[in-house]
């Protein structure tokens, strides 16, 4: 390790940020889902997509109670680099610009706490941690959320901290923008970092009368654009549902019951997504914590970082969002602690993980080797790895380029800048090899679906009784699109042969081999059924 005021750490991470923001694009790699990908925001975001006007008054439904901002911008970039790349792949790119523009806004927010150097290695640190690079490659809202997120919290520093009031309406539409892509999780961080900033404002500052007048001004501006911006949303939410009730939706709170996760789940969630820089966070906690009883008092710095974190474990709580929030803090907390003087232990941490490193990219390299020791025959993720393809080949290079940075002292990087070089190189391979050959369990279940509807004649299929979560993961992963129908009459219709759009329903018991009682007493032959893990089945039937 080294301290990183030296002068050529300069040309140490720039040359490491060309591998760095090639990270959040790792996971474009195909068709292939992810087991971290939403199928209900992606169904949502490529039925945007096939809409031939690409309007909003979709057949589909899966727009319902769902955030719209990520789903929306999703279909804009599908739309565009879809005929090029690929859907999936498009899908993916939209998380992946969304953290980028993480990467860029969290580059100029740590330029705040030192020069460009130490910006930028808190950037390395965010975009090296499993989690954020996990959340930039998968289809989901979280990439999405993280960006506004972090846009809110710059808004609130800048506003309280360096008191200049005008960045609270770049704060209002930051918050609109987390609202419309997390619903009420988007609103949790930033409410409680406003609350703690302006309860430190008014304790520390005094403020006169006319400097609370001039905030209470810009706080109603801002106000009025998140009402403004917010209102947009859900009209479009309300324009999309087929039935719209102002009373079920994304903007009511509590409104979809989740199980949220227990506390100690959560920290060691957290602490292996932020793995390697665990430690240094973790020292940064405390020596600001020792710091702060020996000088009885705590610096402003440490104190914003401690509210930021504890403020983003608020929406981390209901279980739907994932542990991006968390993750900024923990970075400029670990830059923090690079700057600092470090113990000896982290010197020998540092070369045991760099050992961790080489050795698991060896053993990526040479997994086919060892297919005669071990029989994957009953284990799908181990014949996957087992198996020569691309992620051997990726690993046998990042195995070869990793070996060079350490062997090759003539490259210029500091002994940082070559751990975090490491660190980039093992998670990339990982994710094109272990993570992306690990089986998805909803793809799995309904495969024998798919199947069947790849390969049994019909002319199309209408859906009666299933649920959204099924009717996404059909969509998604077999590019089924099965619009659902309620009307009882037009069901009656379909299995009598009598309907010129559908021939064949896909229906969801309660229990197997039974139809749901509405359509129990009509004739059908069952063409698939396919029992679910939670119980009941889907019955894939035509009329006799």
């Amino acid at each position: 390790m080294v301290r990183i005021d030296k002068s050529r750490v300069a040309l140490s991470l720039t040359l490491l940020l060309m591998v760095i923001f090639v990270l959040p694009f790792a996971g474009m790699r195909g068709e292939a889902p992810f087991v971290t990908d939403d199928p209900i925001a992606a169904a949502a975001a490529l039925d945007m997509t096939g809409s031939p006007d690409r309007s909003l008054d979709l057949t589909h439904e899966f727009l319902t109670d769902l955030p719209p901002l990520y789903p929306m911008a999703a279909a804009l970039v599908t739309h565009v680099m879809g005929p090029s790349i690929g859907d999936r792949a498009s899908l993916r790119l939209t998380s992946a610009l969304f953290s980028l523009g993480t990467l860029v806004l969290f580059y100029f927010f740590a330029r705040r706490y030192g020069n460009r150097h130490f910006a930028l290695l808190a950037v390395a640190l965010l975009a090296t941690m499993p989690g954020f690079a996990l959340d930039s490659s998968s289809i989901g809202r979280d990439a999405a959320l993280g960006f506004f997120l972090l846009a809110s919290v710059i808004a609130i520093s800048l506003t309280f901290f360096d008191e200049s009031p005008l960045w609270l309406l770049g704060g209002g539409v930051a918050t609109a923008g987390a609202f419309l892509t997390g619903a009420w999780d988007g609103l949790a961080l930033t409410g409680c970092l406003w609350g703690f900033g302006l309860i430190w404002f008014l304790a520390t500052q005094k403020p006169s009368l006319a400097t609370g007048v001039r905030y209470l001004f810009f706080h109603l501006t801002a106000l009025l654009a998140f009402l403004v911006l917010t209102g947009a949303g859900i009209a479009t939410q309300i324009i999309a549902h087929p039935r719209p009730r102002l009373n079920d939706g994304f903007w009511i709170p509590l409104g979809t019951p989740t199980l949220s996760p227990d506390l100690p789940t959560l920290m060691l969630n957290a602490l292996a997504l932020t793995w390697p820089w665990t430690p240094l966070f973790c020292l940064y906690m405390g020596s600001s914590f020792a710091g702060a009883l020996k000088n009885r008092g705590v610096d402003k710095t440490p104190l914003f970082l401690a509210a930021w974190f504890f403020s983003a474990l608020v929406p981390l709580l209901s279980g739907t969002t994932g542990i991006t929030p968390m993750l900024p803090p923990l970075a400029l907390m670990a830059a923090f602690a690079f700057h600092g003087t470090l113990p000896r232990w982290m010197h020998h941490y540092a070369t045991l993980w760099s050992s961790v490193v080489l050795g698991g990219l060896f053993l990526m390299a040479l997994s086919p080797a060892f297919r005669p020791l071990i029989n994957p025959a009953e284990n799908e993720l181990l014949r996957r790895l087992l198996t020569n393809g691309p992620h051997t080949i990726l690993a046998a290079a990042g195995f070869l380029l990793a070996a060079m940075t350490c062997l090759v002292k003539s490259i210029p990087l500091t002994r940082t800048g070559r751990l975090i070089t490491l660190t980039a190189i093992f998670w990339v391979a990982l994710l094109h090899g272990p993570f992306a050959t690990m089986p998805v369990e909803e793809q799995a279940e309904i495969q024998p679906l798919i199947t069947a509807f790849q390969t049994h004649p019909h002319k199309k299929t209408a859906a009666f009784g299933v649920d959204r979560q099924l009717r996404a993961s059909l969509c998604f992963y077999g590019h089924l699109h099965l619009p659902p129908m309620d009307n009882l009459e037009r069901c009656y219709d379909i299995l009598k042969g009598g309907d010129p759009d559908f021939d064949t329903l896909l229906m969801q018991s309660n229990t197997r081999d039974h139809l749901p009682e509405a359509l129990s007493m009509l004739p059908v032959t069952i063409v698939m059924q396919l029992p679910l893990h939670k119980g009941g089945c889907l019955l894939w039937v035509k009329g006799r």
